[in-house]
């Protein structure tokens, strides 16, 4: 059994009936400290969708420190035993596409671990401006391998799952979702004409090493698990590569994905679907 994550008893029982939580997280002040430094770490250079695109240990280090340190007097009267890993900021500038519905990379050992993202934009954020659309529950049906370049679990149907089961939410400047990684979601279309930004910070077990999974190409099947035993590690691996600078700990080879359905997500929705469950 997977222990509590928060200590307030009410978003445990939410995160384990939705695989989420969304409350009010960073205030005004907060909130202004990351967008000057967002602006100011970007004043020369293009705005990446994920700062993490970005090859360069200094600029991923900054960003990952400032974001910390804003999350930090927070995450100590939240988070019961999680603690912080990794710290990104993800844009979507106007005009910019839905992102397909996905789930997020593997951190942990599933069956016996949780990891969760914290995602807090920047300003108010809504279907217009690039929010987040999230299938509830659905962490629970994802039990397939995920890491680097590993997607095919759930990118063959994305798009049929998303136009029937995808619930879209809405921010308050400096609100946050904090979700369990298998959860499925996607980010709308931007369809305003000023960026969104959010700052997103990974959340792993205290004690537990981190483990990650990655391909050498998106289609392979041999996958490479990798003990994580500092950010460092991670924040000096190239975009979309194998970290060339640490050694594997286990390999997978033929590795089988169960594409999932349609119809896999309907009876799932529909087993949740009572009163007293939802």
């Amino acid at each position: 059994m997977i222990e509590d994550v928060f200590f307030d008893k009410q978003l445990n029982t939410q995160l384990s009936k939705l695989g989420y939580v969304k409350f009010p997280f960073l205030n005004e002040p907060q909130l202004k400290v990351l967008s000057e430094f967002y602006e100011k770490i970007h004043a020369n250079n293009a705005v990446p969708f994920t700062t993490f695109m970005i090859n360069d240990y200094v600029y991923r280090k900054a960003i990952d420190e400032q974001i910390k340190s804003v999350f930090a007097p927070l995450i100590r009267t939240v988070f019961k035993r999680h603690t912080p890993f990794w710290g990104n900021f993800f844009s979507k500038l106007p005009g910019q596409p839905q992102m397909p519905l996905h789930s997020d990379l593997q951190y942990v050992d599933e069956t016996t671990d949780i990891s969760l993202n914290i995602w807090v934009p920047l300003s108010k954020t809504n279907s217009t401006t690039a929010t987040l659309g999230i299938v509830p529950k659905s962490n629970t049906i994802m039990n397939q391998i995920r890491g680097v370049n590993i997607i095919d679990a759930y990118s063959k149907n994305a798009d049929d799952i998303a136009e029937r089961f995808v619930q879209y939410l809405d921010f308050e400047p400096g609100e946050a979702i904090i979700y369990d990684h298998r959860l499925l979601h996607l980010s709308a279309k931007n369809d305003s004409n000023q960026t969104r930004v959010a700052a997103t910070l990974v959340m792993v077990p205290a004690t537990k090493p981190v483990q990650m999974y990655f391909a050498e190409k998106e289609g392979d099947t041999t996958f490479y698990g990798y003990h994580i035993k500092s950010i460092d590690e991670l924040l000096l691996t190239p975009f979309k590569k194998l970290p060339s600078h640490l050694i594997p700990i286990k390999t997978i080879k033929n590795y089988q994905f169960v594409p999932l359905t349609v119809n896999d997500v309907q009876k799932f929705v529909a087993k949740i679907s009572t009163p007293d469950q939802l």
